[in-house]
């Protein structure tokens, strides 16, 4: 049974700690990543809402090379959230 929680453990770490903070290194060059814990204390909780983006969002927020995570931020989240559930 541990062999699959291991299995997942490591490919967490490969590809949401180093290939992850390589990108981030790119954007903030003196970022240094931390020692990762061997542990599945960092997986995702909960359940998904998932905010599709469309034409217009694509123009209002283009993709940007050098801003890998602008899509990430509190507006673009919050104009998808309120074009897709309005009150």
């Amino acid at each position: 049974m541990d062999k699959p929680t291991k299995k997942a453990e490591k490919k967490f770490q490969k590809y949401l700690g180093f290939y992850a903070g390589k990108e981030v290194t790119k954007t903030l060059p003196s970022y240094r990543s931390p020692k990762f814990l061997d542990s599945n204390h960092y997986t995702r909780a909960g359940n998904f809402i998932v905010l599709y983006p469309d034409l217009d969002y694509y123009l209002l927020y283009p993709d940007e090379k050098e801003k890998i995570f602008k899509h990430h931020a509190l507006q673009p989240y919050l104009y998808l959230l309120e074009k897709q559930y309005p009150q």
